[in-house]
C-alpha cells in the first residue's frame, strides 16, 4: 500500500565541498508556481566560498509526516515505480526530485507493507512515486472512454473546415460524429 508524505529540501553546511553534493541550480518565480531544478557537483571548485555565495549550500532530502517528523532519512533515498508497465524500480534521479518538490508540491507516495505497515525498503532503499498514481490512471482511463467518439467523417476529426482559420460546418468545429453525439448526449457530454 502507499501512503503520501511530504520530500523536503534541507540545506546543511560542511566542512568542505566535495563531489556528488546536490545543489539548488534555479528557483524560477512565476505567475502560478516556482520552480526549483537541482544539480549535483560533478568536481570542486577552486573557490570555495564564491560557490557557496551563488549556489548556497548544499541541499539533501529527506521525507517527513504530517508531524514534521523525518520518516526517510537522505541515505535512504530511494527507488522510484515507474507505475503499471514495469515490475521494476530505478534509482531515483535529481529530475525527478526536482519534479517532486516543483510540480507536486512536494508530496510523494511512500510504498509501505500491506500487513505490517512498515516502510518497505529494497537494498537499503524506500520506493517512491509520483502521489496520487491510482487516481491519475483513472483520469486517464475515463479520458480514453469519452474519446472514443466516432469522428466526424466530413473533417476526419479535425474540427476544420476547407479553407484556412475555417471550422468544419458539419460538427462545428468539434470533430466528433453528431449524429453519435445526439445519441450519447446523456452518457458523455454535459446537459445545456
Amino acid at each position: 500500500m502507499w501512503i503520501e508524505l511530504e520530500m523536503v529540501l534541507s540545506s546543511y553546511k560542511p566542512l568542505s565541498l566535495e563531489k556528488g553534493m546536490w545543489f539548488v541550480q534555479k528557483l524560477h518565480h512565476g505567475t502560478i508556481k516556482e520552480t526549483i531544478e537541482l544539480f549535483e557537483l560533478d568536481r570542486v571548485p577552486q573557490d570555495q566560498e564564491q560557490f557557496i555565495q551563488q549556489n548556497g549550500y548544499p541541499v539533501e532530502v529527506k521525507i517527513i509526516n504530517s508531524n514534521g517528523e523525518i520518516v526517510v532519512l537522505p541515505h535512504e533515498i530511494g527507488w522510484w515505480d515507474e507505475g503499471e508497465h514495469t515490475d521494476e524500480f530505478r534509482d531515483i534521479t535529481l529530475k525527478d526530485i526536482s519534479f517532486i518538490i516543483s510540480e507536486c508540491d512536494g508530496m510523494i507516495d511512500l510504498l509501505i507493507d500491506d500487513y505490517s505497515g512498515e516502510v518497505v525498503i529494497e537494498e537499503d532503499k524506500v520506493v517512491l512515486r509520483v502521489p496520487g498514481y491510482e487516481e491519475h490512471v483513472e483520469e486517464e482511463e475515463e479520458y480514453e472512454e469519452e474519446i472514443d467518439a466516432p469522428m466526424c467523417s466530413n473533417c476526419n476529426g479535425t474540427g476544420e473546415g476547407m479553407w484556412d482559420g475555417s471550422t468544419c460546418k458539419v460538427c462545428n468545429g468539434e470533430g466528433i460524429d453528431q449524429v453519435w453525439k445526439q445519441d450519447y448526449k446523456d452518457k458523455y457530454f454535459d446537459h445545456d
